[in-house]
């Protein structure tokens, strides 16, 4: 057995200057309930915002009436800690993300290959769009605007469509691996996030191209009551805010979820001494590949 083959390889390798071990065994660390993940990542992501609005505007960089969410993080040095608070979001994001990938593709174990399709087609999707989060945090409104306007559609279109099919894997998943309201609560949170996507993208360049043809000398995101355009630039600013809430709470959904899921990272070592090398054969009866550790051979 195991202690037998540790004794021999101990006796074989001792005339090699090192000691084998008398077991292998994985090391795994294990993590049960991670409803934390999800949950973190909205905590993170919210405060970041808030705590950014309020240094802005304490440092007179925006006024109060509902300014842009990266028009806050725009000049240093709160810049700084909204990249970095999202950066943050974006590891939780992903984190979020790949758990709720696999808790689908194990409860639904291949029987549904459509549901397979869309869980993975989701998957990609907010890897995407967190993609476009990191970039926002990487390329600034300040120092350098279009790069960062391009990134924040990707960040906002992006979840906005993981949310869409999101909702839809989880109409597909009921009766039997979910409830009604889970579904009900998921689709409302989707068509607001939805509705604020689309008066976003519909007000905010109409009310930015009446505040630009006045060429005032304050920046935009200095705005006043009396400047053109600005009823349109508040309302789209509120929508801004209104879809990144929602975001958030659709996260939030997941937090009841992953209470009841496992997280384990193991770490598979092929070798018993880091100077060898793993030998790897075809099994005859299975379709996989198995190992045999240097000292088996």
């Amino acid at each position: 057995g195991c202690l037998s083959r540790g004794l021999q390889g101990q006796s074989q390798d001792s005339s090699s200057g090192h000691v084998g071990r008398a077991c292998y065994r994985p090391a795994a660390m294990r993590h049960v309930g991670v409803g934390w993940i999800p949950l973190s990542f909205g905590v993170m992501l919210s405060g970041s915002c808030l705590l950014t609005f309020v240094w802005a505007m304490l440092r007179g960089d925006v006024t109060p009436y509902v300014p842009f969410v990266s028009e806050a993080g725009a000049d240093p040095p709160q810049s700084g800690f909204f990249s970095l608070c999202l950066f943050i979001s974006v590891t939780l994001g992903l984190m979020s993300v790949l758990v709720r990938f696999q808790t689908v593709q194990a409860l639904n174990a291949a029987y549904s290959k459509r549901l397979d399709a869309l869980n993975g087609a989701s998957a990609l999707t907010a890897v995407v769009s967190c993609l476009g989060m990191a970039s926002v945090a990487a390329f600034p409104l300040g120092t350098v605007p279009t790069a960062h306007a391009v990134s924040a559609n990707v960040l906002f279109f992006g979840m906005f469509a993981y949310q869409v099919m999101q909702t839809v894997i989880t109409f597909w998943m009921f009766p039997s691996f979910n409830g009604r309201r889970i579904f009900f609560v998921r689709l409302t949170i989707t068509t607001l996030s939805g509705l604020a996507v689309l008066i976003m993208a519909i007000l905010s360049p109409i009310g930015k191209q009446q505040w630009y043809s006045q060429n005032y000398t304050h920046p935009l995101k200095q705005k006043q009551p009396s400047d053109e355009g600005f009823p349109l630039l508040v309302a789209s600013a509120t929508f801004e805010w209104l879809l990144g809430l929602c975001l958030v709470l659709f996260f939030f959904t997941f937090v009841r979820e992953f209470h009841k899921v496992t997280l384990e990272v193991k770490a598979d070592v092929l070798v018993e001494h880091m100077d060898d090398e793993p030998i790897f054969r075809k099994s005859p009866f299975m379709s996989e590949t198995t190992y045999l550790r240097a000292h088996e051979t």
